[in-house]
């Protein structure tokens, strides 16, 4: 006989969302914050900036 083993995470994934549940399984993971998201961040800033100076 086989023995299942699922962790409180997979549980919890299979009640919230079955897709993050198959990502999870997958280990196909996402960053909190992506260097190239937090680049293209401080490019709009310093745009807003120049254009309130600007006028």
């Amino acid at each position: 006989m086989q023995s299942l083993n699922f962790t409180g995470t997979e549980i919890n994934y299979y009640f919230v969302c079955h897709r993050k549940l198959w990502l999870f399984t997958k280990d196909i993971r996402f960053e909190d914050e992506p260097e190239s998201t937090e680049g293209i961040g401080k490019k709009i800033n310093i745009r807003d900036e120049w254009m309130v100076k600007t006028g």
